[in-house]
């Protein structure tokens, strides 16, 4: 059953080390639900990019289309082998804290990934593996977020000029999402990028 799990280099203890966003490739969150055996069904991508939107927009119907996601979700769960279900239920909290971060909802996203963390770390003495994967969602508790999620927070705000912001690094990036935001008509731009998690 090992190999179903990605593998994470180092031996340290989930917890030993602080976060550590530097072993954080985007792409190694996006593929860690499916190596623990949780694949989405048709419909689900459906309900999912709806839902992104509604989040993208603050929509009030996103909290309905988000219990609608989780309960298919755990239906997907269910199906699975005995002995992979707890991983299956893992990468379901990863999946919601993936769509979180793709609507720009950073903050929330971080603590969807804490939470999962804590039920890796807690399952990892009796389910070999789930250590790694404990550490990798610990980093992405604690990583800072980068020029992908400044973009997402803002999307369904303002339109980010690729042709402007791409060049952009730092603090130039941030303080010309903060312009576009306030020209959209936000009226306390960095208030709206604190509520989304970009800053502190």
């Amino acid at each position: 059953m090992n190999e179903q799990y990605p593998s994470v280099d180092g031996s340290e203890s989930a917890t030993d080390m602080p976060p550590n966003p530097e072993v954080l490739p985007r792409h190694r969150l996006i593929v860690l639900p499916e190596q623990l055996g949780y694949v989405e069904s048709a419909d689900m991508e459906v309900i999912k990019a709806v839902l992104i939107e509604a989040l993208s927009h603050d929509d009030p119907a996103y909290p309905k289309l988000l219990g609608e996601y989780r309960s298919k979700g755990m239906k997907v769960v269910d199906t699975l082998p005995r002995d992979q279900n707890l991983a299956g239920q893992i990468g379901l909290n990863i999946a919601v804290a993936n769509l979180y971060r793709e609507a720009g909802w950073y903050g929330t996203a971080l603590d969807e990934y804490y939470d999962a963390y804590v039920h890796a770390a807690n399952s990892a003495t009796t389910h070999d593996g789930l250590d790694k994967v404990a550490r990798l969602l610990y980093d992405a508790s604690g990583a800072a977020p980068d020029k992908a999620d400044l973009t997402n927070a803002c999307r369904g705000h303002c339109q980010l000029s690729e042709q402007a912001f791409e060049p952009l690094e730092g603090e130039a990036a941030l303080q010309y999402a903060l312009m576009q935001l306030e020209e959209s008509g936000i009226a306390d731009a960095t208030a709206f990028l604190r509520q989304r998690g970009i800053l502190q």
